[in-house]
């Protein structure tokens, strides 16, 4: 039965009606009438923004009802998701309405961590951290302050390394990844800093190396549709094959698992280029003339990688091995569609993994599918920051050492030293720490050295936290400036690194914040302003950063695309309205460059890693920042791709099993066990919610007399974690798998049980403490544990 409006009404008067005769209640005619008056009298509108809880940069439709946000909806037009949104995105309503959020700035009372607080106005905080920025200026110690981010989109990292630099500091420092720049296996190869984008809708065989399509790698609502389209079609659908040593969802939807030892993924790719070398079957035209140091890795390949070694190394057998190479290949005929290698291109799982991105990304090299429509596509890079007249100078960054440097001064510096040297005292003490959207106390092996440092009131002058909820590191800071929730603030987010996108979101407010907060970014401008550093970021507020930005766009040409369908309007004030209507706008079509570097090719033995591991070694030259980093091959070896063994932390006889550590679809990291719908639908693979646990092979559980639903603890040399046993045939005998996301002690009533007891464990409170030399950020795959029963 269709039912009208009219209908409708009716119905739920009779309804109410009805219930009142129920209890005794008279209702009169005039109040039904009023009832209906009231339902009917709602204002609803429908506005834009963009979902920032991953690299996707997913379009929104939030609907608003008497200027409430209610629920919000995929961006149908939106080129990322088309109307698709992940459940972080979805529970976007339940950060805006937590009732844990913190609602106006907090000075802290007492020592650091004493938990007592006192609510000042953003005037008096800001004004607090205005006199603490200009006396460490004038001090000539403006170089000792920090900037520490975890996610960061679109115009923020330029804003925020802008407002540093102008400070005086080179201290940007990021927690993890940027996705925005190339991983390294393209960088070294080809010398770009753009990532490529993966057009996997047309790709014939996608080689996954642990690359989690479907869950936490860059965008899953974007992967999820390559996926649904990859696999479409009678006679056309391509071939998914994953590689990992835990069976994700990916692994599940793929065409075969191949189970792998930790740590030896080079190994196996370069078993399959043995292959594919030694028959011949690489793709003779693209390796002839659109790659060089192609002989000295062909011979070192052959030498040193034949399939009864690699079985050896891997676990993967001889016959799996061969078959691979050759499905991987194809025949090279014309009119067929190219094959893909994928690798994660999150946190190092094992130091010197840079070898293993070159060792897998050389297989695309091989298959010649770089460049081709269904390989990988080098993506226009547009404009990042405003350009002309108005948009600042770029200060330069300070000639001064890095609070993130090794302690050698060759290895890369980064966050997996910061917190260590910040306990040492090394270089400096730091004169102020800021924190964005960034919890190391919770989500970093050294979490316990970090918590030392900012326990000490002589290690860090000034602790900032802009974070909206008292978490693990909030709770040692000296100011906490409440960030506005996602729907509050104005959205600029980018979007190059996804098969056919090159799209910039640029959303306002959906509503104005419920609460005494204010956008991060508005309140750097402001100190910005107040230290007198106008020349470098002019801009009153970030919408007013964000309108120069789109004055730049509009001068790129490209289009608006909005409900009244995308157009390119001729003046900038009607572009910048409609901008803001539509939430997005898609440059013109157009291809990047597919090598940056100087022989503009494919290196198989990289002058990029040549140049940069001569400049690290100085005097010493490659040989040097080769030894310091720990890198056991040698000569030419050292620059190409190969396979570095992994040394696990923790002796074999003692702790015979490895710890994977994994990231769920409905966790991220250490920002979101505070929502209880996550919470609710954690892990669908194992019925799981509410809670942690450690994934174990059945056949490994039977020897340790362990059964599902268990209590065990997973114990490493550092400490251990009380769990909940899950069998599982997805975990290898030798791994056992536990996810991110739990054990928290602080970050609302969600993430951690009102009682004081921990929801859970978090791994990384028994993570050895290792590092990846090549890339400053920590090593999470080489702890080794043993299970033990409660």
């Amino acid at each position: 039965m269709k039912i009208s409006r009219r209908t409708f009404l009716t119905g739920i008067g009779g309804v109410a009606v009805g219930a009142a005769s129920l209890k005794g209640i008279s209702h009169t005619m005039a109040q039904s009438g009023q009832l209906v008056e009231d339902w009917t009298n709602h204002t609803e509108d429908w506005k834009v923004s963009v979902c920032p809880q991953c690299a996707g940069g997913c379009g929104l439709l939030a609907r608003v009802v008497d200027g409430k946000v209610v629920r919000v909806h995929g961006h149908p037009l939106h080129p990322v998701n088309l109307g698709g949104l992940g459940p972080k995105g979805v529970v976007l309503t339940e950060t805006l309405h937590n009732p844990d959020r913190l609602t106006t700035p907090l000075r802290r009372k007492g020592a650091r961590g004493a938990g007592q607080w006192e609510a000042v106005s953003w005037e008096e905080a800001l004004g607090q951290i205005t006199g603490h920025l200009a006396a460490l200026r004038k001090a000539g110690k403006a170089h000792t302050a920090v900037w520490l981010e975890g996610r960061v989109q679109g115009l923020q990292d330029g804003l925020f390394r802008r407002f540093m630099a102008a400070c005086g500091s080179a201290n940007t420092i990021r927690m993890g990844r940027t996705p925005d720049l190339s991983p390294p296996g393209q960088y070294y190869t080809q010398g770009i800093t753009q990532p490529l984008a993966f057009d996997l809708a047309r790709s014939r065989f996608v080689l996954s190396f642990g690359y989690n399509l479907l869950e936490g790698e860059d965008s899953p609502v974007f992967q999820q549709r390559q996926y649904g389209e990859m696999r479409q079609g009678e006679g056309n659908s391509a071939t998914l094959v994953q590689v990992e040593s835990r069976l994700s969802v990916t692994g599940a939807k793929a065409d075969r698992w191949i189970p792998i030892l930790p740590g030896t993924q080079a190994a196996l790719a370069l078993g399959l280029a043995h292959v594919i070398l030694r028959e011949g079957l690489h793709d003779k035209a693209f390796v002839s003339s659109r790659t060089t140091g192609f002989e000295p890795f062909k011979k070192m390949v052959l030498a040193e990688y034949t399939p009864q070694k690699v079985q050896v190394l891997t676990g993967v057998s001889v016959r799996s091995i061969e078959h691979l190479a050759r499905e991987f290949v194809g025949t090279h005929q014309p009119g067929e569609r190219p094959a893909v290698a994928l690798i994660q291109t999150g946190q190092s799982d094992h130091p010197r993994e840079v070898y293993t991105q070159m060792a897998v990304h050389s297989l695309n090299a091989l298959a010649g599918s770089l460049g081709k429509t269904g390989g990988g596509v080098a993506q226009q890079v547009l404009p990042a920051w405003p350009q002309g007249p108005g948009s600042g100078t770029n200060p330069p960054v300070p000639a001064k050492p890095r609070a993130d440097q090794s302690p050698d001064g060759v290895t890369l510096g980064g966050v997996a030293h910061l917190g260590e040297n910040i306990l040492k005292g090394s270089p400096y003490p730091l004169g102020a720490l800021f924190l964005y959207q960034a919890n190391p106390v919770y989500g970093l092996p050294d979490g316990t050295d970090w918590k030392a440092a900012l326990e000490a009131p002589d290690k860090i002058g000034l602790v900032v936290s802009f974070s909206s909820f008292m978490d693990e590191t909030s709770l040692l800071a000296d100011l906490i400036l409440p960030d506005s929730s996602p729907l509050e603030r104005w959205q600029h987010h980018q979007t190059t690194h996804l098969a056919g996108v090159r799209a910039v979101s640029i959303t306002p407010p959906v509503i104005p914040p419920l609460h005494n907060t204010r956008q991060t970014e508005d309140v750097v401008l402001h100190l910005a302003h107040e230290l007198g550093l106008q020349g470098s970021l002019p801009f009153k507020d970030y919408s007013a950063l964000m309108e120069a930005h789109a004055r730049t766009l509009h001068q790129n040409g490209g289009r608006v695309i909005s409900p009244q369908g995308g157009k390119q309007s001729d003046g900038f004030s009607d572009f910048w309205k409609e901008l803001q209507t539509g939430g997005v706008w898609e440059a013109k079509p157009a291809a990047g460059s597919l090598f940056g570097n100087g022989s503009g090719k494919f290196e198989f033995v990289s002058q990029t890693l040549k140049k940069e591991l001569s400049q690290r070694g100085g005097s010493g030259g490659v040989e040097r920042a080769a030894k310091a980093m720990g890198i056991q091959a040698k000569g030419d070896a050292l620059l190409m791709a190969h396979f570095e063994p992994t040394v696990f932390s923790g002796e074999a006889g003692d702790f015979p099993l490895m710890m994977n550590p994994y990231k769920l679809l409905a966790h991220s990291g250490s920002r979101t066990a505070n929502s209880p719908t996550l919470q609710q639908f954690q892990a669908v693979h194992l019925g799981a919610k509410w809670d942690s646990w450690v994934e174990i092979n059945p056949e490994t559980a039977r020897k340790a007399s362990i059964q599902d639903g268990d209590e065990v603890w997973v114990v490493s040399a550092k400490g251990r974690l009380r769990l909940t046993a899950r069998l599982y045939a997805g975990a290898m005998p030798e791994v056992v798998n536990i996810p991110l996301g739990q054990g928290h002690t602080a970050g609302g009533r969600w993430a951690a049980r009102e009682d004081g007891t921990i929801r859970g464990g978090n791994p990384f409170e028994i993570m050895m403490k290792t590092y990846d030399p090549m890339r400053g950020l920590p090593a999470t795959g080489t702890t080794r544990v043993r299970l033990e029963k409660a």
